[in-house]
């Protein structure tokens, strides 16, 4: 944390964006899990006790539409075992919750509008949901508790059936 460890004492939300260059180079779902578990664990040791963690979930690579065919299934395949992983990770550490990529989005092949505005309106869109859902986490938060911690995570869908 270094230099930046004074900020995260005094920082009661943080939302994590991370994976879509690691289903492209195939990271292995253990190296994820070992990762995400030591960045979580790093920084809880630094945040306030009742700091909250959001991890946005991957999204399902199968539909980006700048990917050809098959990279779209090896990273789509690789998406949703890593948000398997990311979960399951996320279950030793109660004050972190996993927040879906938005069904809306999912629809549909994204194409980039141009090379200059690639994704914006995926973006934009995902953005609001990930705004949406931390306003959400924040109001399980017992405000006046000292010490306390998300109480009732909301529904995550947990493909352990899916994924082989």
């Amino acid at each position: 944390m270094g230099r930046h460890a004074g900020d995260i004492a005094k920082t009661d939300l943080i939302v994590v964006l991370a994976g879509i260059s690691d289903c492209l180079t195939l990271t292995s779902a253990a190296r994820w899990h070992r990762g995400l578990d030591e960045m979580l664990t790093a920084l809880f040791d630094h945040l306030p006790l009742d700091a909250h963690v959001a991890v946005a979930e991957i999204p399902p690579l199968e539909n980006a539409g700048s990917l050809s065919r098959s990279a779209r299934l090896a990273a789509g395949y690789r998406s949703t075992l890593l948000n398997h992983r990311t979960r399951k990770a996320l279950r030793s550490h109660p004050r972190a919750t996993a927040i879906p990529f938005p069904p809306e989005l999912t629809d549909r092949l994204w194409v980039p509008q141009s090379r200059q505005e690639r994704y914006t309106r995926t973006y934009s869109l995902w953005s609001r949901s990930l705004i949406a859902a931390c306003l959400e986490a924040r109001e399980l938060v017992a405000p006046s508790a000292p010490h306390s911690s998300l109480r009732y995570p909301p529904p995550v869908h947990d493909p352990d059936r899916e994924v082989r």
